[in-house]
C-alpha cells in the first residue's frame, strides 16, 4: 500500500498483550458513516519492557481530539513528512495501563498518486463515509506509540446491515462482533461497509469474503481458490500465519494486501483473470511481508519473494515461466534509464513503473538465480527455514543471506552484494564464434563479453547450443567472473546455432533485438509526440485531443501535441503516437511493423480477421527507424465513449505489441507480441541454422 509503505518508514508502531510482552491496545470503536465521524474508547497496556520512569508519547490524526487518558505534548517537532496531519499527545508518567478517549471527523477523500502510466494508485489516508470505513496505520486513528508490535481487540459499533473487518480472528460478544489479534504486528486496519458474508471453513483457517452485493457464485470461487492456494504454500512454505483470510471489496478500485485479508476494488473482484493471477499473490503476503516483516533499512525483499513465489511460479506451473521473466527484463528495459536507476538495497514501495521494475522484477530475479544455483531442494529448505526462524520478527537481506548460506554451505555475500547494492544490470555480448571439429567431438570457440559500463559482475551464464542429430538442445553453464570470458567448450556433436541465456535466466539489461515493439516503450520513454489526424472529423479530433492531454504530463520532460499536416517527417529521438486511420503517417507505420495491417474500406485487416473501426479499438507497435529504444504506436479510438476505460486500462497491457477492444467498456479481445527473430544473443554458425527452433530442456516447475 502507498500509505503504508511511507508510514511503516516514518514510524514503528507496536502491538503488545502484556502476558505476551506486547503493547496492547483493547480497542472500542463507534462508526458513524453518515457524520464521517468516529469515537473510540482505547484501553492500552504498555509493554513490560518499557522502563518504569520512562515519559512515553504517542501519536494521534489531528482531526481526533483526545477528552481523557493524555495531555496535548508541548513538543509538536518532528511531525512533518506524515500522510496526515498529527499531533503528540504525553502518557502518564510511569503508567502501564491507562484508558484513552477521542473523537473527530476522517474525511481524506480519494486520490490518484504516482505519475507514471503503469503505476498509479487510488488511495486515501483515511476515509469514514456512507459508502464505507477505510482506515489503516497511515489514518493515525489509534494511538501510535513508538513501540515494535502491538496485539489488539477491536470492538466495533456500526449502523445496523454494516460489518467491520479487521485482522485476526472474529468473536462474538452478545450482539457484537469483536475482531481479536493475538500474533504482534505492525499495525491496526479497520474496514466496514454493509456488506454480504460468505465463509468456508478449512482444517485451521477460515476463508471468508465480504462483497457489497450478493454475489454467491463469485463468493464461492473466492473461498474455493483461498483453500487451495493456503494448501499450497503451506506445504512449499509453512503453517499459515493466521486464522483467517478474507476477501474484501472496497468501495474504490484498490489492490491491497493487509495482515489475513485483502482489499479489492470493485471492478478487479471480477475481472475472471483475478483469482488466479493477483489473487494468490495478495495470499502470499500473509507469509512474506505481513507473516515475517520487512526491515526496510536494507531494502524491500518481500514484494520481489512475493512475485516469484506467486506470479511467477504460477506461470511456471502453465509452462510460460520464460516468457513472465523476459517480460521482466522487458520492463527493465523500457521503463529503467539512467534518470530512473537505483539499487534493489534503495528500493521500499511501489512509486511508479521504474521502481516496480526495480523493486518487483529486479527482486524476483535476484531469487530466482538463487534457485538456479542452489537447486531446489536447497532453496525450499532455505525458504522454510527462514520462514521458522522469523515468524513474526522484521528480517531483512542480512537475514536471507544468513539462511542461504547456512543451508548451502556456500559464501553468498558477493553475490547479495552485487544484485543489492550495485545499480544498473549487466549486458551480453558474443564474439567471435567458430567450431572445430576432433576425432569423436566438437569444439566451440569465442567469446562472451560483458559491455555494460562499470566492473564486471560474477555470473552464471547459460549457453544452449543447438546440435545436429539431437532433438534437444545442449546446455552449459560458463562461469564468468571477468568482462570477457573466452569459451571453448567440447561438444558431443557439430554445433548448429549458440543461444545465450535464451529462457531469461539472468538478470541483464536485455538487447531491444531480443524482445519484442511493445507498449512499454511508448510508456517507458522520457519524452513523446502525439501526432493527430488533420483529416479526421471535428468530432474525431476532440476525442483524439483528449487523448494526448490525458497522457501530455504522464512523461517525465512532457509531451507535444501536433497536427500531421504540420509534420514533414516523424522525429527519432521520443516515443511517438500516430492517433487515428486518417492519419498521414498511417501507411508508414503499417510498412514498418512485424505482420501484415492493411486498411480496407475504413476497416482494419489483421491476423486474417477484419475489425470495424467503429466497433473496435486498436493500437499497434514498431520501433522507431532511427532507434530501437524509442517506440512508434498507431492508436485507432473512433467509439469516444471507449477513451476513458481505455486510457485507465492500456498501461496494464504495455507488454503487448498489439491490442483490440471491443464496445464502450472497452473490452479487450486480442492481444499478442510480435515474434523475436534477431537476437543478438542467438548466433547461427552457419546460415541454414537460423531455420532451426531451438528446443530447450524441460525444467520442472517450483510449485506442482
Amino acid at each position: 500500500m502507498l500509505f503504508v509503505g511511507v508510514f511503516l518508514t516514518c514510524l514503528s508502531t507496536s502491538i503488545s498483550a502484556s502476558e505476551t510482552g506486547f503493547l496492547h491496545h483493547d480497542i472500542t470503536a463507534t462508526i458513524l458513516p453518515d457524520k464521517h465521524r468516529l469515537e473510540v474508547t482505547d484501553n492500552i497496556t504498555l509493554a513490560p519492557k518499557a522502563q518504569k520512569n520512562q515519559r512515553r508519547s504517542f501519536l494521534l490524526n489531528a482531526n481526533l481530539h483526545v477528552t481523557e487518558g493524555a495531555q496535548l505534548s508541548a513538543d509538536q517537532s518532528g511531525l512533518k513528512g506524515l500522510p496526515v496531519p498529527v499531533r503528540r499527545y504525553e502518557l502518564p508518567e510511569g503508567a502501564r495501563q491507562l484508558i484513552v478517549k477521542y473523537s473527530g471527523e476522517i474525511i481524506d477523500q480519494v486520490t490518484t498518486f504516482g505519475n507514471e502510466f503503469t503505476a498509479t494508485v487510488d488511495d486515501s489516508a483515511g476515509l469514514i463515509s456512507d459508502e464505507g470505513v477505510y482506515l489503516t496505520p497511515a489514518t493515525f486513528w489509534y494511538p501510535a506509540l513508538a513501540d515494535e508490535f502491538v496485539t489488539f481487540s477491536l470492538d466495533i459499533d456500526l449502523p445496523q446491515g454494516w460489518q467491520g473487518v479487521s485482522q485476526g480472528a472474529r468473536k462474538k460478544s452478545g450482539n457484537r462482533t469483536v475482531w481479536v489479534e493475538d500474533k504482534p504486528q505492525q499495525e491496526i486496519y479497520l474496514i466496514a461497509a454493509p456488506f454480504v458474508e460468505y465463509n468456508k471453513a478449512l482444517d485451521d483457517v477460515e476463508a471468508m469474503v465480504f462483497l457489497r452485493q450478493p454475489d454467491p457464485r463469485l463468493a464461492q470461487t473466492y473461498l474455493d481458490i483461498t483453500a487451495q492456494y493456503i494448501d499450497m504454500y503451506q506445504t512449499l512454505i509453512g503453517p499459515y500465519p493466521y486464522q483467517k483470510f478474507a476477501l474484501v471489496e472496497n468501495f474504490w478500485e484498490t489492490g491491497f494486501g493487509m495482515p489475513s485479508f485483502t482489499l479489492l476494488g470493485p471492478e478487479v473482484i471480477r475481472l475472471p483473470f483475478i483469482p488466479y493471477t493477483s489473487y494468490p499473490h495478495e495470499i502470499l503476503h500473509n507469509w512474506w511481508g505481513n507473516g515475517v516483516y520487512v526491515d526496510f533499512q536494507q531494502g524491500n525483499w518481500s514484494e520481489g519473494l512475493t512475485s516469484y513465489l506467486a506470479d511467477h511460479s504460477l506461470k511456471e506451473m502453465r509452462g510460460a515461466g520464460a516468457e513472465y521473466r523476459r517480460s521482466v527484463l522487458q520492463n527493465y528495459a523500457n521503463f529503467v534509464n539512467d534518470n530512473k536507476e537505483f539499487s534493489l538495497a534503495a528500493f521500499r514501495s511501489r512509486h511508479g513503473s521504474s521502481s516496480q521494475a526495480i523493486g518487483y522484477g529486479k527482486g524476483m530475479m535476484l531469487f530466482h538465480m538463487l534457485r538456479q544455483k542452489l537447486g531446489d531442494e536447497l532453496f525450499v529448505k532455505a525458504l522454510q527455514q527462514f520462514y521458522q526462524n522469523n515468524k513474526f520478527k522484521v528480517a531483512g537481506y542480512d537475514d536471507w543471506l544468513k539462511v542461504f548460506e547456512q543451508v548451502s554451505g556456500q559464501q553468498l555475500d558477493t553475490y547479495f552484494e552485487q544484485w543489492l547494492m550495485r545499480t544498473g544490470a549487466p549486458m551480453l555480448e558474443v564474439l567471435e564464434l567458430s567450431r572445430e571439429q576432433q576425432k569423436d567431438s566438437w569444439i566451440s570457440h569465442g567469446v562472451i563479453k560483458q559491455t555494460q559500463a562499470g566492473k564486471a559482475y560474477r555470473l552464471s551464464v547459460p549457453l544452449f547450443f543447438t546440435l545436429e542429430g539431437h532433438e534437444q538442445a545442449y546446455r552449459v553453464i560458463v562461469e564468468m567472473n571477468e568482462a570477457k570470458q573466452d569459451l571453448s567448450i567440447k561438444l558431443p556433436a557439430k554445433p548448429l546455432r549458440l543461444d545465450v541465456d535464451p529462457e531469461y535466466d539472468l538478470f541483464r539489461r536485455v538487447d531491444q533485438g531480443e524482445i519484442p515493439a511493445a507498449l512499454s516503450l511508448l510508456f517507458g520513454a522520457e519524452k513523446a509526440l502525439i501526432v493527430l489526424p488533420a483529416s479526421a472529423n471535428e468530432t474525431l479530433r476532440q476525442s483524439y485531443q483528449q487523448i494526448g492531454e490525458y497522457w501530455r504530463q504522464a512523461y517525465p520532460a512532457g509531451a507535444e501535441i501536433a497536427l500531421d499536416s504540420d509534420l514533414k517527417q516523424l522525429p527519432k529521438d521520443r516515443a511517438i503516437w500516430l492517433l487515428g486511420k486518417e492519419n498521414r503517417f498511417a501507411a508508414e507505420f503499417m510498412q514498418s511493423t512485424a505482420s501484415e495491417i492493411r486498411l480496407d474500406s475504413g476497416d482494419i485487416e489483421f491476423n486474417q480477421q477484419s475489425f470495424q473501426t467503429t466497433e473496435h479499438t486498436l493500437v499497434f507497435t514498431a520501433r522507431n527507424p532511427g532507434t530501437a529504444r524509442q517506440g512508434v504506436a498507431w492508436l485507432v479510438a473512433e467509439r469516444q465513449a471507449a477513451i476513458p476505460g481505455l486510457l485507465r486500462k492500456l498501461p496494464h497491457y504495455s507488454k503487448y505489441s498489439y491490442l483490440v477492444f471491443e464496445g464502450d467498456a472497452p473490452q479487450n479481445v486480442l492481444k499478442g507480441q510480435w515474434l523475436v527473430t534477431d537476437s543478438p544473443l542467438s548466433v547461427m554458425f552457419d546460415e541454414s541454422a537460423a531455420a532451426i527452433k531451438p528446443q530447450f530442456p524441460k525444467r520442472p516447475a517450483l510449485l506442482q
